[in-house]
């Protein structure tokens, strides 16, 4: 029988959209009610590190180029560790306000 073990205890309201980066060897997740929360755990040595989000995060995903590609409430973005910031570079169906990304 497999059991199974708390890796961390993020204490997440509602922990959604958990993606593996196999190049960094990370686990990523959301906490999706605003403040949205971005995570980042680095099972190997345990290191956790995250960050909020200045929208609702609703999916993501890794970028070939490094970094993230982050849907959020009002469109597209990347987001870069270095950094920290969240850029859009897509906002779909501007006139239609009350639509957003998800996954």
């Amino acid at each position: 029988m497999t059991t199974a073990e708390c890796i961390f205890d993020s204490r997440d309201h509602l922990g959604e959209g958990i993606l593996w980066d196999d190049r960094a060897q990370a686990l990523y997740w959301l906490d999706v009610p605003m403040p949205s929360k971005l995570h980042r755990l680095f099972p190997d040595s345990g290191k956790h590190e995250s960050w909020d989000m200045p929208e609702m995060i609703t999916s993501m995903s890794v970028r070939e180029q490094g970094g993230l590609l982050i849907a959020s409430h009002h469109g597209l973005n990347h987001f870069n560790f270095n950094d920290e910031g969240l850029v859009r570079f897509f906002e779909p169906e501007k006139d239609q306000p009350g639509n957003r990304c998800n996954d």
